[in-house]
């Protein structure tokens, strides 16, 4: 008959390898709970707002642009004058420093300003707006919105009616009541106006460098005492991202002259020449950036055609070409707008707009 002993801690003392065995197990435990508790500790000091502070507070490292290079999708040159520029600058760590845009752009102009004064080539230039872009993208990414909730006074939404005109209304409040919107008297009075209690699509536009789709509803229109026009819709609404322009564009308002021409092919050459179609066009730039801009005139020109735009840009005569990609008609006015795409751009061109658009020019003008 076996024993009823086996196993037991006094036949542990008369097997040694035993007594090892069960020994090395309960270390083993004790060890494992200990740094269980240990690394729970850390993880959660790690995530403390006293780490994340010390960690903002220590100059970059390259620690640091590497994770940035990766996040940002830099390449290698551009990850070299991120470093170039954080380390003569002694700038906090770049991971949590890209979320104040102030200070980053600070820095961004700095280096600009010194390029400029040492001549330096106009690819190298584009390689800081470059950089300067992509962190742009990855700061607006780590604060996308999903909520119309985000949305502030004074906000654009767009309406396009069934017969594809765009209709620009303005919040005026934004409130669990509802999103209050400013519209057109024109509008107000338009069988065009959604039906009350029906759904329809706005966007919201000039969010950063994004723009975003919401579906929302009807619930009345009014007349205000101040006697604007308004249009009460649910809220909140989810907010849906549907694009993100390629570059920053900058509010302008400025006179243009722009005319319809042909694109040609130059021969034995890979650049574009032009003739041109039809008369000069006074016109407005209403916004541009380094790919394209919006603009308007007293003419029909369809989507698809090319036009030569001239205008004055700082101290710089600008004549650039594009394709209109799109048009409106304004009711209002009568006049179209055009949204177009900029054609054949030199890089210094797009090097003076960019350092327009980023204010980086400001101070020169200034003096």
């Amino acid at each position: 008959m076996k024993s009823e002993a086996a196993g037991s801690p006094i036949l542990a003392e008369q097997n040694p390898t035993l007594y090892w065995v069960i020994v090395l197990s309960i270390a083993v435990a004790v060890v494992a709970i200990v740094l269980s508790f240990i690394i729970r500790k850390i993880v959660a000091w790690r995530k403390s707002a006293s780490f994340i502070e010390s960690r903002k507070k220590t100059f970059t490292t390259k620690k640091n642009i590497n994770q940035i290079y990766r996040k940002a999708s830099l390449t290698e040159g551009e990850a070299r004058l991120l470093w170039h520029i954080c380390k003569k600058n002694r700038a906090p760590n770049i991971v949590f420093l890209n979320m104040d845009a102030e200070a980053v752009e600070g820095l961004m102009k700095k280096q600009h300003g010194e390029m400029i004064s040492r001549g330096a080539r106009d690819d190298q230039i584009a390689e800081l707006f470059s950089l300067t872009i992509k962190l742009e993208r990855l700061r607006e990414e780590n604060a996308a919105i999903s909520s119309s909730e985000s949305l502030g006074e004074g906000q654009e939404l767009i309406y396009k009616d069934r017969e594809g005109i765009n209709w620009t209304f303005v919040i005026t409040k934004n409130s669990q009541q509802g999103i209050f919107l400013e519209i057109p008297k024109m509008f107000f009075n338009s069988d065009q106006k959604p039906a009350l209690h029906s759904k329809f699509i706005l966007t919201a536009i000039d969010i950063g460098n994004s723009a975003y789709s919401m579906q929302t509803r009807a619930v009345r229109y009014e007349e205000a005492l101040d006697g604007k026009y308004i249009l009460v819709t649910k809220s909140p609404c989810p907010l849906e991202p549907i694009r993100r322009r390629k570059y920053r564009r900058m509010d302008l308002h400025s006179p243009c002259i722009f005319t319809e021409i042909e694109m040609r092919a130059k021969k034995g050459d890979k650049t574009w020449g032009y003739a041109v179609l039809g008369e000069n066009i006074n016109g407005t730039i209403h916004d541009i950036s380094a790919a394209g801009c919006s603009l308007s005139g007293m003419k029909d020109i369809m989507a698809g055609r090319y036009l030569l735009i001239k205008f004055q840009l700082g101290e710089q005569e600008m004549e650039l070409t594009g394709i209109i990609i799109s048009t409106t008609k304004n009711q209002e006015d009568g006049s179209t707008g055009y949204h177009v795409k900029f054609t054949d751009i030199q890089l210094s061109v797009k090097n003076h707009i960019h350092a327009h658009v980023y204010g980086y020019t400001k101070a020169k003008e200034e003096k």
